[in-house]
């Protein structure tokens, strides 16, 4: 995966439309401007999903969804049943930096070339967790376009 040694998969969350609620529709409102709820997922290098966890509100942060969910709280509980020694997974700077989960660096003042080199690599191997978005979501557009004609 673009280099990075011990990476085994990569999360991130994506917007899923939807109508308008009836109750509590501001909630559901995300920083896109549209209703919907956030589907979280973990894919390997082969652009599978290994994990799901969807119905958070889309308004929530990734980070609080990743947290809530059930894989990160077997992870946390069990974390050799998930992992060797020196493995994780990765996700982007919304995510929590621990033992199984590693974000990129915050670029601010003082960020070494290494950690600079390191954002790009992970930022380039993160790439598999957007390519399966686009691909699930390619495949829905094709059966809707299927279905109108």
């Amino acid at each position: 995966m673009a280099g990075l040694r011990g990476v085994v998969s990569a999360v991130d969350g994506s917007y899923v439309p939807i109508k308008a609620p009836k109750k509590d529709a501001h909630v559901y409102i995300n920083r896109k401007c549209f209703y919907g709820v956030t589907l979280q997922a973990i894919c390997d290098h082969k652009l599978r999903f290994l994990n799901t966890f969807v119905g958070y509100p889309s308004s929530v942060s990734d980070n609080r969804i990743f947290r809530n969910s059930g894989i990160y709280t077997k992870i946390v509980a069990n974390y050799g049943e998930y992992f060797s020694n020196h493995q994780f997974i990765i996700g982007d700077k919304a995510y929590p930096c621990n033992r199984f989960c590693i974000p990129p660096y915050i670029e601010r003042a003082g960020i070494t070339a290494e950690q600079i080199n390191f954002n790009g690599l992970q930022a380039k191997t993160r790439q598999v967790i957007e390519r399966s978005f686009a691909l699930l979501f390619g495949r829905f557009r094709r059966l809707r376009y299927l279905d109108m004609n």
